[in-house]
């Protein structure tokens, strides 16, 4: 095989992701909630969001769920409708099926610049 057709099937599996993910610091962090479990998200796309379930019975993969996720800026609510597709300890992974446009996740970047410590 040829080193350029490996190094294409190596950047092909590797770059799975197409969108923008905003990775949030702890302390600026939205929550979801989801029922009457409050629960720190990690980071978001427009198409999936990660999070923590700390002390909360665990996810299982293909679990759907319909959520509202808090912003801290303002307070602004996003109602998202997801499936979990990884499950790792307390950390979850979901693809949403409606989800945040990159508007709001723009707004968010620029919101955690000027706030992070």
């Amino acid at each position: 095989m040829d080193t350029l057709k490996q190094t294409r099937i190596r950047s092909a599996t590797r770059e799975r992701r197409v969108e923008y993910r905003l990775h949030y610091p702890p302390e600026l962090s939205p929550t979801l909630n989801v029922g009457a479990q409050q629960l720190q998200v990690l980071d978001i796309s427009e198409n999936g969001i990660r999070f923590v379930a700390l002390g909360q019975e665990p996810a299982a993969v293909g679990q759907e769920f319909l959520a509202t996720i808090r912003f801290q800026q303002g307070g602004e609510f996003c109602r998202v409708v997801g499936k979990v597709v990884r499950v790792s300890g307390c950390d979850i992974g979901a693809k949403l099926e409606r989800g945040f446009d990159f508007r709001t996740i723009a707004r968010e970047h620029d919101w955690i610049m000027m706030h992070a410590t």
